[in-house]
This record gives structure tokens, C-alpha cells and sequence, in this order.
């Protein structure tokens, strides 16, 4: 050895390859209280002996230097693609590998595309920070001092390294003149150049003892592998001598990601995981979501919620639960209407000095990317924005966060690690697992440069190192280094079931000896509680979980009735209480049509409010009710100035206008809406139909007078209009007890004759048998109901006229006879609430139907399975309740 200078004793150096290498050896030369050693990559010992404060130009600097020179800088033929994703890190592959494989460019320098390299050189050169040079400018001045190398690394040890890229090689033999270079190989090939200009020190390869597995997909393989290795720790074996390999880790990732969390085995990932797995990534992805998708409620929400999880000082004072003050289904997809809700109400007034400057300023889109990290980010998640703007365009923000890698936060040197098989050949491990051995992954194939092809600079010359050859050797010294087990696996099938061959690199006998397993099989060792419970089908056959599951199952694909069909308890206390409330004719209608429906929704509260941010189109119950909207909107405004029936049909006309733009703005402040131009067509259609409504030409009554949006049945908002009765009398439906309530679209009486019409408006389509529709098999309901409501109201010698107004063809279905109709459906509503009270909480006819918002609860394809399969049984059960389905 090397004598060191200042008296601190004898020193030595020991290269490695490797961030997971270097801190593997520090911590075992801590371990083995070895003093005077210092542990570094090969591109710190050059710097070192270049002396000063010199550094060599990383790839993340060159990426960030690159972002920022390329906008400026005239690259000529590339100067098309400058702006596409992944220009960035192209770029700086390309002037890596020509500054490591230095070649000769002088009789092609007059090239296109080398000058367009050459600029883009010269220009992140001249961008370089004073201490930071090339690769090549930093070996050039190490050469220069070799003779300073005994003072400071003393006697050198490159250990764990397959090569050596041949940028290296002439400072390693200068250097290697002056103090005393040992290439520690173990049991690794090694290449003539090192036996000729170092001392190799050699060892005999381990003999491990080697198993084959062939599974079915990557994620069987990530499945048997986190299995494995808890076998292994189960007996003894410790997490930091266990790894598992593959060539690529980008294929296993997000499997290996979500087997692991379900495990909690704490592998860690020593290439770091994906950003989005973590709250910071999370927080990167909403505001770009945002900025490139522009604002709604859920985007702002998920932004503002990941802030205050990051402790951003963007929302300081920000309640936790501030979006309790927006209605759910509010479609805030623009700046203005968050400002007017904002300014709807003076409590908001603090929130809104919080929320307004991060809404302005991220409703101005990709523009402002940069710009809205500094002011929302910082810490980790201002480093993964601005990596992510490094890597491409703010355009292709959602490609370019993935990208960004963390730490995992899982201790290398005390868990098992998942890392790329260089990684491994650097660091080894006593028992291995090798995933993804196929002929299409390992060896991986050496491609051309993704800016200078073949046929300008040949890739074995810009590449001396391909990665076929890497992999190669990696996989030669896993063999050689793997000290107790070694375990190779590879896949039968890829992701979209494309059969795979075996690698070239595995032997005959191994794949002789390899052992098929189906993802079904019986592990013998299970990674979770999970999969624990699918090794043991038994015991997880009592559980409650799986006795439920299977008995729902069965009962549902038997022709028998069960109580996963709706059988309730007779006088359940809870469809009581639902009965005793007050119904509508929508009510009703669900009550007959469909009893199962009916107790989902009334009495278990079941709904479905999933709102679209923009939906392409309004569906036609959002329609009617925007058409109800304006009509209620507009007879309140004429009540207000002199009641309904005096008002002109001008005036008429003029406050429907007035009320349907009202009505918008309402609509748009409250809920999604469709783009401008399908939304202002269907406030022009909505508009139109009112006007018809209003407007319609029905012979009138002697002294007629006309209400609009009449209630009934108590229990509703009051206003300070009159109307033809007590709107706190309760109605009920005779014979049944069940209180009626609600809003009569419009209704005409004479002052001087016992005559009224009731009139119920219908915003779609005249049905074909209009003239015969009498109830609809219990689906029009509602002309019978409202004619009973206004008779019993007004007094039973009263002669009531009820029909159905259809305002854009301008027909009148007028209900015939309607006492008899009246008494069919009282019949079968008293039926319908029997049977639902005896327990026949069961599918009816309108179960099926396609506005039947219920049909989520249902078995998947219910129309074509289940209640195919169980009609004949549900009417059985259903008995005279299923006769008003007949009724036309």
C-alpha cells in the first residue's frame, strides 16, 4: 500500500458501480469497523483526480441544461421535433454516448444532422456552469494529474464490475503507472484489456442450486416471486440476502408495486418507483390534469385537497372541508361560474380570497405551467414539476410525471431489494430470483441512436457497449455471484396473450427441468392474508364473506325465489315508515312497476348521482325537468304581477323568455352541461315547448281561470300566491292510505260552472297509441291521480277533465272515464303495497327498463340472464299485484 499524506495512516479506494453497490460497501466496511477506505463510482475518482471544484456533467443537469438552451437554439434538420415529448432525453443520450465514445466526426461533420447535434454541443457547452465539463474534458485533465493519485486514493480496488466503458480505459492505465490497481473479478469473465494493464484477483464461481419455473404472465411471475421470497424469511432466511431481478424493470413494475402492498413485505425498489405512487407525484398529475383539461369541481377538489396534504402554503387557512359549500353536481368548468358561486354568498368571502388566485391562475392552461409549480409545489413535488417540464413539453405533462422516479423509502440493506439485473451484478446477493427470461427481453437487442442512425455514425461505434452485450454478462455473473439459490422464471404469455420463447441464455437443462405452474395452483407459501385464503379454499368456505358471496351467487342463477331476489320480512318497521311518508305519482308509478326498485330507493336510500364534467348531450329527463323549471319560474312570475289567467299571451310569451335565460344560468351554475352549441339548441327547444305549453290553444271554460304549478298535499315550499284549495289538506289514495303530494303542471276551472281540467304536460315524444293509453300498465298514472287530487279538493260533485298535453305536436289526451281508471289503479296500488308488505320486495316489469337508475344493484346483463331466468317466478310470487302491467 500507498503511505497517505497528514498522518491519517494508510488509506485505500475502492471503486464500484452503482448507487445500491456504494452504499452496500460503505455499510459493510462500517459493519467490519474498517477505517482509511473510501468508497466511490468510477466518475467521482476521475473528478477527484481532475482536482478542484470540477464536476462531470450528469444526465439530470444535461437534461434541465438542454430544457433550457433548445428553445434558443436553431438545431436545423431536428428543429421540427424540437417541441415533441422525449426530445429532451434523446438529446441527452446522444451527446452522452459522443462524448463517451468520443468518435471521430471530422469527415462527417458536414452532415445535417451532425451540425444539428454540433449546435445543440455547442450551446449546452457554452450553458455548462464554470465547474462542469464533459465526460471527456474531465478525463483529459485527470490524465494530466495521475501523478497526484498516490496522495489521494492510496492503493485502488474496482470491485463488482462486469466492464468498463472503454471512456475509462486510458485514465485507468495512466493511473494504474503511479499507485496499484486491483480488478477484483471473483468469479466474473473478464476482458483481455484489464488482464493486460491491471492485477486481477480472481475466484472460483458459486455453485448455487439452480430451479426453473415457467408461469403463466409477468404477473404470475411477480405473484410467485413476493411468495418466494416470504417462504425464504419464513425460514430464516434474511430480507437483505434475498432479490429478485429482471433485465427490465419497467414491464413488472406496476405488478410488483401492487403485489407488495397487498404482502406489506417492505421489498424495496432500487431504481425507485414512480412518482404517482406517492402523495407529491399525486399532486403533480392533478395540476396537470387541470391545466390541460381545465377546471371542474373534481379536478379542483383532488388539487387542492393533494396541497393540503403537502402542507402547500398556496392553501393556508383552507378548511378541510371546504368543498361542503359547492353542491356536488355543480358544473364549475369555468372561471366565471366559480367567481359568481364565490360571490354568491358573503360566508364564502374567506374561502374565496384562497381559492380565486389559484383558479385564475390555473384556468390559464399549460401556459402558466411553470409558473403554477413555483407557486403551489415545493419540496419534492416542485422537483418532480420541474423534471417533468424538463423531459418534454407542459402538452405532454401526463407522459412525462410517470417517468419521474423516487426513493421508495425501504431500507436496501435490511429488505429484499426488486432491481435490474446490473444492478444486481454489482451488488450480489446470496438468493436470487431471475423474472423474465424471454427470448424478446434477455438479452434485450441493441437499437440504432434515437438522433444519429446507423448509416451516419455506426451504433458499434457510438455504442461500444450495446446492451445485448450488458445483459449478457449480467446474467453470466448473477450465475457466478448467486452464493445459496438461484430461481429463473419466464412467462408463457405476454399481456395481450402472445405466446413467448425462452431465453437464449438459459441452458437445455434448465428448460428440461423448469416446472409449469398455473396461477390457480395451491401455493405452497402464501404472500398475504388474501392469498393465504385462496391456498385455503376450506377454510375461507366458512368465512362470512365467501358464505354470502356463494349463496348470492347460487340463489341468483336459480329459477327459486330467495332473499337475494327481495324477500323481505313481512310488516318490515322500515317499509312501513316508508309508507307512512308522502308520495308521488313518480312514487306510485315505481311501487307498481317495480317493488324492488321502490324499496331501494325509499327505503334504502339507494341513488346515482354520477355527473359527467361536460357530457356530450342532455338526456331527456334532464330536459323535462328544465322545461318544468321555466314553466314553475314563469307562472310565479305572473302570479307576481296579477295572476296567470289575466296575463296576455305577449306577456306570456316575454316572461317565458325571461325565465328560460334565468333558468340557464341556474342550470349551468348547478350541474354539467353539454358544449355551448348543443346546450344553447336545447335552451332554444326548451324555451319553444314552454311557450306551447302556456300557449296552447284547449277550448276554454266560461269565466275560466288557469293556475300553473298548483301544490298539494302539504308539506311543500308555500308561496304567497292563492290557490284554488288548501294546499295543507293531505289527499289520499282511496282504499290504500298512502298520502298524495305534489305539483299539478296546470289547471283550468270556471268560476260560474263545476267544471275543471287538469293538465299534465309531456316533454317527449306523442306515443303512436296515444288514443288507446289509458294507465300504460301502470306507467300513466299520473292523469288518474291528479284528476281524484283536484276532485277530492274541489268537491266530489266537481267534473274534472284530466289528460296529457304533448306541446310540440299539440295533442291533448284527454283520460276517459276517469272514476273507473281511477279505481284500477287505487286496486292495484292496495295490491302492490300487500304484496310489498307480505315481503315481495322483488324485480317487476319496469326493473328492467333503461332509465331504471337502480340497475347498478342488479347481476350484470340482468335483462338477458337473471330476470329472464326468474320472470315466470317473480309473477307467481307477484300474483294479482302484476295484473296492472296488462292494462293499456
Amino acid at each position: 500500500m500507498t503511505k497517505a499524506i497528514n498522518g491519517l495512516g494508510f488509506r485505500k479506494t475502492i471503486l464500484v458501480n452503482g448507487r445500491l453497490a456504494l452504499r452496500t460497501e460503505r455499510l459493510r466496511l462500517a459493519r467490519e469497523q474498517v477505517s482509511g477506505t473510501q468508497v466511490m463510482a468510477i466518475e467521482h475518482f476521475a473528478e477527484r483526480l481532475a482536482g478542484g471544484f470540477l464536476r462531470m456533467v450528469d444526465t439530470r443537469t444535461l437534461k434541465e441544461i438542454i430544457g433550457k438552451v433548445l428553445p434558443e437554439t436553431d438545431i436545423g434538420e431536428l428543429e421540427p421535433i424540437k417541441d415533441l415529448p422525449g426530445m429532451t432525453s434523446a438529446a441527452a443520450d446522444t451527446l452522452m454516448k459522443l462524448w463517451l465514445a468520443r468518435p471521430d466526426i471530422e469527415a462527417i461533420k458536414d452532415h445535417k444532422r451532425i451540425q444539428s447535434i454540433l449546435s445543440l454541443e455547442n450551446a449546452v457547452v457554452a450553458a455548462l456552469p464554470a465547474h462542469m465539463k464533459r465526460p471527456n474534458d474531465i478525463i483529459e485533465i485527470a490524465i494530466t494529474r495521475a501523478h497526484h493519485a498516490p496522495s489521494i486514493f492510496g492503493d485502488v480496488t474496482m470491485s463488482g464490475m462486469t466492464e468498463l466503458h472503454p471512456v475509462w480505459r486510458p485514465l485507468i492505465t495512466v493511473v494504474s503507472k503511479h499507485i496499484n490497481i486491483e480488478w477484483n473479478a471473483g468469479p466474473r469473465e473478464v476482458s483481455p484489456w484489464i488482464g493486460e494493464a491491471l492485477k486481477v484477483k480472481r475466484s472460483e464461481p458459486k455453485t448455487p442450486e439452480v430451479q426453473s419455473y415457467i408461469c403463466g404472465t409477468a404477473l404470475h411471475e411477480v405473484i410467485e416471486s413476493v411468495r418466494w421470497a416470504r417462504k425464504l424469511m419464513s425460514e430464516g432466511v434474511l430480507p437483505r440476502d434475498i432479490a429478485i431481478a429482471s433485465v427490465s424493470t419497467t414491464a413488472y413494475d406496476e405488478h410488483m408495486l401492487a403485489v407488495c402492498s397487498d404482502s406489506k413485505l417492505g421489498i424495496h425498489f432500487a431504481h425507485g418507483i414512480s412518482c404517482v405512487h406517492r402523495i407529491e407525484g399525486q399532486a403533480a398529475s392533478a395540476l396537470a390534469d387541470i391545466l390541460l383539461r381545465g377546471l371542474s369541481q373534481k379536478r379542483v377538489q383532488r388539487l387542492l385537497d393533494l396541497l393540503q396534504g403537502l402542507g402547500s402554503e398556496a392553501v393556508k387557512g383552507l378548511p378541510g372541508d371546504w368543498s361542503r359549500n359547492f353542491r356536488p353536481d355543480a358544473a364549475l368548468t369555468e372561471l366565471p361560474r366559480w367567481e359568481k358561486t364565490l360571490n354568491s354568498k358573503p360566508q364564502l368571502a374567506e374561502l374565496k380570497n384562497i381559492l380565486l388566485p389559484i383558479l385564475t391562475l390555473v384556468s390559464k392552461g399549460i401556459e402558466v405551467a411553470a409558473e403554477a409549480g413555483e407557486k403551489l409545489f415545493h419540496g419534492q413535488a416542485k422537483k418532480i414539476w420541474d423534471a417533468a417540464l424538463l423531459e418534454g413539453p407542459a402538452a405532454a405533462l401526463d407522459r412525462t410525471i410517470p417517468m419521474q422516479r423516487i426513493d421508495d423509502g425501504e431500507d436496501p440493506h435490511s429488505s429484499a431489494c426488486f432491481m435490474s439485473a446490473e444492478k444486481l451484478a454489482a451488488s450480489p446477493r446470496p438468493y436470487v430470483r431471475l423474472i423474465g427470461l424471454t427470448s424478446r427481453d434477455w438479452p434485450r437487442q441493441s437499437g440504432e441512436d434515437a438522433l444519429i442512425p446507423d448509416y451516419i455514425i455506426p451504433s458499434n461505434i457510438l455504442d461500444p457497449m450495446p446492451r445485448s452485450d450488458i445483459d449478457r454478462r449480467d446474467y453470466n455473473t448473477i450465475k457466478a455471484t448467486t452464493e445459496k439459490l438461484l430461481v429463473l422464471s419466464w412467462p408463457r404469455r405476454d399481456a395481450e396473450s402472445r405466446q413467448l420463447g425462452v431465453s437464449r441464455l438459459v441452458t437445455q437443462i434448465e428448460r428440461d427441468s423448469a416446472k409449469p405452474i398455473q396461477l390457480t395452483d395451491r401455493p405452497d407459501h402464501a404472500f398475504s392474508e388474501a392469498d393465504r385464503l385462496f391456498a385455503r379454499d376450506k377454510e375461507y368456505a366458512v368465512s362470512p364473506h365467501a358464505i354470502s358471496a356463494a349463496t348470492c351467487w347460487k340463489n341468483w342463477r336459480s329459477k327459486d325465489l330467495t332473499a337475494h331476489d327481495g324477500l323481505i320480512a313481512p310488516s318490515h318497521p322500515r317499509i312501513q315508515d316508508v309508507f307512512d311518508q308522502y308520495h308521488s305519482a313518480t312514487s306510485i308509478r315505481l311501487l307498481l312497476r317495480d317493488p324492488i326498485g321502490f324499496v331501494w330507493r325509499y327505503a334504502l336510500g339507494f341513488s346515482a348521482p354520477e355527473y359527467e364534467d361536460a357530457p356530450l348531450f342532455a338526456d331527456a329527463r334532464e330536459f323535462g325537468n328544465i322545461v318544468h323549471d321555466i314553466l314553475k319560474q314563469t307562472v310565479d312570475q305572473l302570479i307576481r304581477k296579477g295572476g296567470f289567467a289575466n296575463a296576455s299571451p305577449e306577456d306570456i310569451s316575454r316572461t317565458i323568455d325571461e325565465q328560460s335565460i334565468n333558468v340557464g344560468m341556474r342550470v349551468e351554475m348547478s350541474k354539467p352541461i353539454p358544449p355551448k352549441l348543443i346546450w344553447f339548441g336545447m335552451m332554444e327547444r326548451a324555451t319553444k315547448f314552454a311557450k306551447a305549453a302556456l300557449l296552447s290553444e284547449i277550448e276554454r271554460y266560461p269565466d275560466q281561470v288557469t293556475y300553473a304549478e298548483v301544490p298539494f298535499g302539504g308539506k311543500i315550499e308555500l308561496k304567497e300566491e292563492s290557490f284554488p284549495w288548501d294546499i295543507e289538506q293531505e289527499v289520499t289514495i282511496p282504499g290504500t292510505g298512502l298520502k298524495l303530494q305534489g305539483i299539478i303542471d296546470r289547471l283550468d276551472f270556471s268560476t260560474s260552472t263545476p267544471k275543471a281540467r287538469v293538465i299534465d304536460y309531456k316533454s317527449g315524444k306523442t306515443p303512436k297509441n296515444i288514443d288507446d293509453l289509458i294507465i300504460g300498465g301502470g306507467n300513466e298514472i299520473q292523469r288518474a291521480i291528479y284528476g281524484f287530487v283536484v276532485k277530492s279538493l274541489m268537491g266530489g260533485n266537481a267534473e274534472v277533465e284530466t289528460g296529457l298535453l304533448y306541446p310540440e305536436t299539440g295533442t291533448f289526451a284527454v283520460l276517459e272515464e276517469p272514476d273507473e281508471v281511477l279505481a284500477q289503479v287505487a286496486n292495484g296500488v292496495l295490491i302492490a303495497k300487500e304484496s310489498l308488505e307480505s315481503g315481495n320486495a322483488i324485480p317487476g316489469i319496469g326493473t328492467s327498463e333503461a332509465y331504471n337508475d337502480m340497475r347498478f344493484a342488479l347481476p350484470a346483463n340482468a335483462a338477458a340472464t337473471y330476470l329472464l331466468r326468474k320472470n315466470q317466478t317473480f309473477l307467481d310470487r307477484i300474483g294479482e299485484a302484476a295484473e296492472i302491467w296488462e292494462h293499456k
